[in-house]
């Protein structure tokens, strides 16, 4: 009898404590929120580190800004569900790379592909003025020195 007792004692302590983890995943809230998530390479597929990534929501004036990781990734967490938004992201010396529009919903994880940054194209910037005694100055320098050429072929001829 004493046996028995035993017996269902430990089969009772067991099923409570299988039935702990159960109960937690019952009474916590439904997420209400999102997470999107990325990683930011380059067009060979190297990763980025340190990029700025700025989430930029229709109704959002500041839009959230974070560093990608030296690994390239970053992470949103609660993202607004139902609100479509882009990503914008930039990297020193490599092009800025925008996403297409990208709508969530609740609970989701949503993990943004094809984010791939091209090396920025060189710029080169001319500054043009204009300096009518300067272009005169090199306009006489000119017809001086065509002087000089065609009298020294006069010189040479003879």
């Amino acid at each position: 009898m004493k046996r028995l007792y035993v017996h269902v004692g430990a089969a009772l302590g067991v099923t409570l404590l299988l039935s702990i983890p159960a109960l937690s995943q019952i009474t916590q809230p439904a997420r209400h929120t999102a997470t999107v998530i990325g990683t930011v390479t380059d067009v060979n597929g190297g990763v980025i580190p340190n990029a700025t990534v700025v989430l930029r929501e229709a109704q959002n004036n500041q839009p959230p800004t974070i560093l990608a990781t030296r690994n390239g990734l970053f992470q949103f967490n609660d993202v607004a569900p139902g609100s479509t938004f882009q990503l914008r992201i930039s990297a020193k010396d490599f092009s800025d790379w925008t996403s297409p529009l990208i709508t969530v919903h609740p609970g989701q994880f949503n993990i943004v592909t094809g984010i791939q940054l091209r090396i920025a194209t060189a710029r080169t910037i001319v500054d043009v003025h204009y300096d009518p005694v300067e272009v005169a100055t090199e306009q006489f320098k000119l017809k001086k020195s065509s002087a000089y050429s065609e009298s020294f072929r006069i010189f040479s001829f003879l």
